[in-house]
């Protein structure tokens, strides 16, 4: 079934009502999550985000930037770990508001990723049309505001649903300082281009392995007239990361080894190309 909401009118509840009233929450992190700064053997991914988060800071001194749209060209290519990653960083070490959106209705994976309950999230908002609070889940400890994607939807997100979830994003613009709204891969969903329309700036998310160059290209060429700020390098292999070891050994963290450590290295952005 499609989600339609043509018929369902947004509450008028002021967005910045939104932050105190939202429960708060604890994060369940297992290491399949692959969330960086929770271990001292992560050193490296934790400075690679610190590093994406200071140059949005940047970004966001130049040019309106409150709705950050974080896109691949297609499957598996670590879009929602980089998000996810990006808006706890961002909400621990600045006093930004942070929301992170989960729009990738038919395969949500920021409720995995965190560890934290889907049963409320934004397509039954959609639905509804009511009580947003409800559905937003605030990190206990940080400025991180969570909306995970809901009930699951097998089909798209309609023109109305975007609209209302349009209507949505304007009634938080107070509340937030920045939404970043992890969406399906452009090319094999008919929704993100219309996300896209709602958003800032696109941040697009490359898979080092498995994706051929001429998708990259028509992924940024889908994105049409929405400034693309910055492109992840992910999943990278551990010929890539060699100097980012030595670097990070040159501040007193030894370079790490072992089996552990190179599976772990495939999986840290470590070039973000602007």
């Amino acid at each position: 079934m499609s989600l339609d909401t043509s018929n369902t009118p947004i509450s008028p509840d002021p967005g910045s009502a939104l932050v105190p009233s939202a429960p708060q929450i604890d994060l369940v992190l297992k290491p399949e999550s692959r969330i960086f700064g929770n271990g001292a053997d992560q050193a490296m991914g934790t400075e690679q985000y610190r590093l994406l988060q200071g140059r949005l800071l940047h970004l966001q001194s130049r040019m309106n930037l409150k709705r950050l749209l974080v896109t691949s060209a297609c499957r598996a290519e670590g879009k929602t770990h980089v998000s996810a990653n990006l808006a706890l960083t961002m909400a621990r070490e600045t006093d930004r508001r942070i929301l992170l959106v989960d729009a990738d209705i038919r395969k949500p994976d920021v409720h995995n990723v965190y560890g934290i309950p889907n049963q409320y999230g934004l397509t039954d908002v959609l639905r509804n049309g009511h009580e947003t609070w409800k559905a937003i889940r605030k990190v206990r400890g940080t400025n991180l505001h969570v909306l995970t994607a809901g009930s699951n939807v097998s089909q798209p997100l309609t023109t109305s649903g975007i609209l209302t979830l349009k209507m949505l994003l304007d009634q938080m613009h107070s509340a937030f300082d920045l939404v970043i709204i992890d969406s399906p891969p452009i090319l094999v969903a008919a929704d993100t281009p219309l996300l896209a329309k709602l958003a800032d700036g696109a941040l697009l998310v490359v898979g080092a392995s498995g994706t051929p160059r001429d998708m990259v290209v028509k992924a940024k060429d889908m994105l049409e007239n929405l400034p693309i700020v910055g492109a992840v390098l992910n999943r990278v292999t551990p010929e890539t990361v060699r100097y980012a070891d030595l670097y990070g050994s040159a501040y007193g963290k030894p370079e790490p080894t072992g089996p552990a450590a190179q599976q772990a290295r495939q999986r840290v952005p470590v070039r973000i190309l602007s």
